[in-house]
């Protein structure tokens, strides 16, 4: 079995249509989705619509979706997390094009996803085992590495949330970061994602594609998003 892990689309769904179309020209069978779908991009709404109508995708919440549903409910706050005072403008933004029950089903989703094939069991969560918020950089110590994943059970376990593509081993368990479709945040501008191979055992690659990052930046300019010159700036730099 072809998998293909993405996650971090962050409303940017050109950047969605190339990863989707290379994923199709790799055989991709089945989808799975890590979250951090609408906030922050452009066009939020379209990349639900696109999700929506894709046949065979799994979906795991990320910190935004959860993000979305606390500041829909409480617009001023005050918030348990303090990073929300500061983004709140910009997901309000993404509120005002979203329908309630779009926010809804997205809050609802569920924190962990499991796949098995071939003998082979895969976890998929936004960050880390047990968190939407607290990630895996590239960067992380082994010891820091073994410690998260102590009592795991499962082959490979695969997320996103950095918007930093990795690949480790922590003993037998593969550790694969899929980065970002929307955001990259390691200084390449270009979109990622993780073919996962299921036969006999688990292989995974980490896959970068080309697209028109001009046209983002004009629709970012266009639809006059909160936050446009800060994320057409993280377009470009590919650093938060």
């Amino acid at each position: 079995m072809r998998i293909g892990f993405f996650s971090d689309i962050h409303g940017n769904v050109l950047a969605l249509e190339a990863v989707l179309a290379d994923m199709k020209e790799e055989g991709v069978e089945a989808y799975v989705c890590a979250g951090d779908l609408a906030a922050f991009g452009p066009r939020p709404r379209e990349v639900i619509q696109r999700l929506n109508d894709m046949e065979g995708l799994m979906i795991v919440r990320g910190n935004t979706e959860r993000w979305l549903d606390l500041v829909r409910s409480k617009p001023l706050g005050p918030y348990d997390e303090k990073v929300l005072e500061k983004v709140r403008p910009a997901l309000a933004w993404t509120i005002e094009k979203l329908s309630d029950d779009s926010i809804t089903i997205m809050a609802d989703l569920p924190l962990a996803g499991m796949m098995e094939g071939d003998g082979v069991a895969l976890q998929v969560e936004h960050a880390s085992p047990g968190s939407d918020w607290v990630g895996i950089q590239p960067e992380v110590e082994d010891e820091r590495l073994g410690e998260m994943f102590d009592g795991f059970e499962g082959e490979a376990f695969v997320c996103g949330h950095t918007h930093k593509p990795l690949m480790r081993k922590v003993g037998e368990i593969l550790v694969v970061n899929d980065g970002s479709v929307g955001f990259p945040y390691d200084g390449v501008p270009r979109p990622s994602w993780v073919l996962v191979e299921v036969s006999g055992g688990v292989k995974a690659e980490i896959r970068r594609v080309d697209y028109d990052r001009d046209a983002v930046r004009k629709d970012i300019a266009d639809v006059g998003m909160v936050w446009g010159d800060v994320m057409s700036m993280r377009l470009e730099t590919a650093v938060m």
